[in-house]
Order: structure tokens, then sequence, then C-alpha cells
């Protein structure tokens, strides 16, 4: 993945949404994210290192509907089949996996042939593991 391409989401401590990471400065322990302080108006905010929980980074892949693939996302089938859900993470070897929630759901690798063109075609974005409400 080119560095352009490598992007972030982040939850800080006490805080219950994912924003979007605009800057990550190592030399002051700072990072930089959106934050909405009314509907759709946002700023730019700024925490320290310790005040993340989580740093969530884009896997490179969209769903059918285009939305980006993060770590800690939950995911459904997009199509008809109802009650399949996973989660995506790596594994002990980096390689990103979508790991199933329920029985109905199989364990599977994005990295397989068919993800080739960076979109998984029959997943939905539905939520994230960090967040408490899933969306719908």
């Amino acid at each position: 993945m080119k560095p352009e391409n490598i992007k972030y989401k982040v939850k800080i401590k006490d805080d219950n949404k994912l924003h979007k990471v605009m800057d990550i400065d190592f030399e002051n322990k700072e990072i930089t994210y959106e934050f909405e302080f009314k509907k759709g108006e946002y700023i730019n905010a700024i925490s320290y290192f310790e005040d993340i929980e989580e740093l969530l980074q884009w896997t490179g892949f969209k769903d059918k509907e285009g939305n980006e693939i993060y770590i800690g996302d939950t995911l459904t089938h997009s199509g008809d089949i109802e009650g399949l859900l996973w989660v995506c993470e790596f594994d002990k070897f980096k390689n990103l996996i979508c790991k199933g929630l329920n029985e109905e759901s199989t364990t599977f690798s994005m990295g397989n042939g068919w993800y080739i063109s960076g979109g998984a075609p029959f997943v939905k974005v539905i939520g994230n593991v960090y967040e408490e409400d899933l969306k719908q």
C-alpha cells in the first residue's frame, strides 16, 4: 500500500466515536483528528498518545457500497443471507482476516485472489467493535 493510501481512525478514551485521523506527530506524541462539534460541522482536535484507546488502520478494502473497511469493523452479508457477522482483524502472522462472530459465519481471509481489486463484493460495514452502537 502506498503511503498516501494509509489511513487511520482513532478512538479517544472516554469517547464512544471513531474519528478520522488527519496527522500523527511522533515528535510531540500527538494525534490530530476530525471532531464533530455540531451535526455536520467539524474541527481539528489534538490529543496526546496517552489519550488514545485504539488506532485503527484502513485495510485497503471497501465494502459493496464503497465504504472503507478498517480493522475492528463489523461486517454483514450484503445480499439476502441473514445472520452472518464478521469482524476484521490481523492474525498472528499479520494477515488480514474476517473472523466469524457467530456459528453461521466462517472466518475468511481478505487476501484471497478474488479480492485483488480492493473490493469486498458481498460484505457491508455495519459498525465497529470500538463504537457503542452499530449502524444498521
